[in-house]
């Protein structure tokens, strides 16, 4: 009986470690863990069969000998034990689950309330995009005639999507933070939607997100090129970012499409040129063509102009650079006129728990502006402003949340705290210590979530419990396939007795 306990408890233990290592080691080691566990068990025997050697050469000089030992050992050890380990692993992947717990952010302290024109009728309230998807596009004096993509912004009613409105820098002096209320301007296809804030007295600033100056399509300024912009029809349910596409129009000759990328837009500049900003998963890349030279530039990157001709090939060479497994874990952000690059490196610091950590880098000169780098610090970048980045960052295990500014031009940073404290000016080369003293105080004021982990299904359980009983009937198949398969020891042979003496 007490043998039988003993084996229990080895099977259970066998099953319920590797379950363990499926269940809470991080994705990236999972496979090199698991594997390392099921190969124990092959040192065990060579060191068993070198000591059988040693102690019984004779028994093992034949060949017959030799595979009986391994026949034995690998019966009742071996085989028992990846069997356990790949269905308790089974179980462990089966049960596994991401971890939902988050953190709450307070918002920033938010100025009064710039005041919207007359007749503006709120809408209902509607999410506003975070900083990161904000571009500033003007400031300027009230009806200074602002036309803003094609909308005659002060000649239009504007109407106030509820309560939404979002924290952004002033577009001339970005140390400076003012509340935007986010306004709907124009009819039918020509809605325009915008955030807003009167800076100071007549004078008024002006954001749009992200790609939203960007025309489902039109013609280079010197008549060129065509380009368009193909938002995703309804039947794309794959697909929930615009493709751009680029042709000349003398010939139609296709020179750049980017239905290969996850995203892809066309943006045509005030200097006449066009944008081609693509992206694929975590990273970016940015061309602009110049119709007056034939030419085009790698944006954030010092080479020189190449034909046009060259465009399709440069894009697929940047998407397959992108998609090679050595750089499966960077990202790239780059700003709009090549002035800085942001380069991610994602780790998963737990289960399924990723983190973005920023090197910002200076294009012109390769200096290095901030580098978080093997840090906790999680940052998504935008360019609301020309020769500058603005960073939402948060910090995975200390906690704490800021947004970072850094200006190129001044040389300095700004940081906005969620907390309630005042703004953060300096050089740029004391920026760390002062995110880590921003981190510090936003992780004492702001609450923290309860973590409330998925509970497991029934359908998980029922799994987890087919593959223990699968397990446990595979060891005793092997364990009965293996006693049968032993042949049974020659029965003992008596010699006979010699008579007694009389």
């Amino acid at each position: 009986m007490g043998v039988l306990l003993l084996n229990l408890v080895k099977w259970l233990a066998g099953l319920a470690i590797p379950a363990l290592l499926a269940m809470y080691v991080p994705r990236r080691w999972l496979i090199a863990t698991l594997a390392a566990w099921s190969l124990l068990p092959l040192i065990v025997l060579l060191v068993l069969l070198a000591g059988e050697i040693l102690r019984s050469p004779s028994e093992l000089a034949h060949t017959d000998g030799i595979l009986m030992a391994l026949l034995v050992y690998g019966g009742f050890l071996v085989v028992p034990w990846l069997v356990m380990s790949v269905m308790g692993g089974a179980v462990g992947l089966a049960l596994r689950r991401p971890d939902t717990g988050s953190q709450t952010v307070t918002a920033p302290a938010a100025a009064p309330a710039a005041s919207p024109p007359r007749d503006a009728p709120a809408r209902p309230a509607a999410v506003p995009p975070p900083l990161s998807q904000w571009r500033a596009r003007h400031v300027g004096f009230e009806r200074d005639g602002l036309v803003l993509d094609g909308l005659d912004v002060w000649g239009s009613k504007w109407h106030r999507l509820g309560a939404a409105a979002v924290n952004l820098p002033h577009p001339a002096h970005p140390h400076e933070l003012h509340r935007f209320e986010i306004y709907e301007a124009g009819e039918g296809r020509h809605v325009r939607r915008f955030a807003a804030a009167e800076l100071s007295n007549g004078v008024w600033g002006f954001y749009t997100g992200s790609g939203a100056d960007a025309p489902p399509g039109g013609i280079s300024a010197d008549g060129t090129l065509g380009f368009e912009n193909l938002l995703p029809g309804p039947t794309e349910r794959d697909r929930l970012a615009p493709t751009g596409r680029i042709w000349r129009v003398a010939t139609g000759e296709v020179l750049a499409d980017g239905s290969a990328w996850i995203s892809s837009l066309v943006v045509p500049g005030a200097d006449g040129s066009l944008l081609f900003a693509l992206r694929h998963f975590n990273n970016d890349a940015l061309f602009r063509l110049h119709p007056a030279t034939d030419s085009f530039s790698v944006v954030g990157e010092l080479r020189p102009d190449e034909p046009l001709d060259r465009l399709a090939d440069s894009v697929d060479r940047a998407l397959r650079a992108i998609t090679d497994r050595a750089h499966r874990n960077l990202g790239l952000r780059l700003s709009p006129d090549g002035s800085i690059r942001v380069e991610l490196a994602s780790v998963e610091w737990s289960n399924t728990h990723w983190v973005n950590s920023p090197r910002v880098v200076e294009v012109a000169t390769g200096r290095v502006l901030l580098d978080l780098w093997g840090t906790d610090w999680d940052a998504d970048a935008s360019f609301p402003l020309d020769r500058s980045v603005a960073l939402d960052l948060r910090r995975y295990h200390f906690g704490g949340s800021c947004q970072a500014s850094l200006h190129l031009a001044a040389d300095n940073f700004t940081i906005f705290e969620d907390a309630p404290a005042p703004r953060v000016v300096g050089p740029i080369a004391g920026i760390v210590p002062a995110l880590e003293a921003a981190s510090r105080r936003s992780s004492a004021l702001a609450p923290r979530a309860a973590r409330t982990p998925r509970p497991v299904g029934r359908r998980q359980l029922l799994i987890a419990l087919a593959i223990l009983v699968g397990a446990l009937a595979a060891i005793a198949g092997i364990s009965f396939v293996v006693v049968t398969l032993t042949p049974a020891p020659p029965p003992p042979k008596l010699s006979t007795v010699p008579e007694m003496p009389h």
